[in-house]
């Protein structure tokens, strides 16, 4: 007697981005729909879609992020914003309870 097992993945690793601390660019010349930064994360359990999200720092909709691919991008003049710079907190979900975070720095 011949006994196949088959093996599935469990969802048991969170998703981790490449870098805790990131770090964008801008200019107060940048147009609107500027991509500034792609955020990157891994999930090393197979079949996962990792989905990333803007957690906070973002109250003014200055910016705005492609949940599927990472990328950041500008939405809204920045000549009429007054601080120099920016800190965001994002986070990357494999689409279940697993997820990470990072800050990013504009």
């Amino acid at each position: 007697m011949r006994l196949t097992v088959h093996l599935q993945d469990v969802n048991d690793n969170r998703p981790q981005f490449e870098r805790v601390d990131c770090v964008g660019y801008l200019s107060r010349k940048l147009a609107i729909g500027s991509e500034i930064v792609t955020l990157s994360a891994i999930d090393f359990d197979s079949g996962d879609v990792v989905s990333y999200r803007i957690a906070g720092g973002n109250e003014d909709n200055c910016f705005s992020l492609d949940a599927s691919t990472g990328v950041l991008v500008l939405a809204c003049d920045l000549g009429d914003v007054r601080a120099d710079s920016r800190a965001l907190n994002v986070t990357a979900t494999d689409g279940t309870h697993f997820a990470d975070a990072a800050a990013l720095t504009l």
